[in-house]
């Protein structure tokens, strides 16, 4: 066997395993790609839900903080008037 004839096969064999490879590398990314778009939609879309539900809680935060001035400022009016009549009451009792 010639030895320039070893060398081609060797040579041709070679550029097939590189070939075979770098479909087979192509055909892996197209795949990954697939996936990867796949799992970005599903990403979007939990990202849009949870921005939604982030925004229902920051207004059920703005109504509760809301409410819960409301709530203070008439439990010290509340307690206002009660010292006002606990003292109304101590004054008639001691004069």
């Amino acid at each position: 066997m010639d030895i320039n004839l070893l060398f081609s096969v060797i040579l041709y064999g070679l550029i097939a395993v590189l070939l075979f490879l770098s479909l087979r590398i192509f055909i892996g990314i197209q795949a990954s790609s697939k996936i990867d778009t796949k799992n970005h939609i599903i990403l979007k879309e939990q990202m849009a839900f949870e921005k939604s539900n982030h925004e229902q809680l920051i207004q059920k935060n703005t109504y509760l903080e809301n409410y819960h001035k409301v709530v203070f400022a008439k439990l010290f009016e509340i307690t206002k008037e009660l010292l006002l009549t606990k003292k109304i009451i101590l004054e008639e009792r001691y004069n």
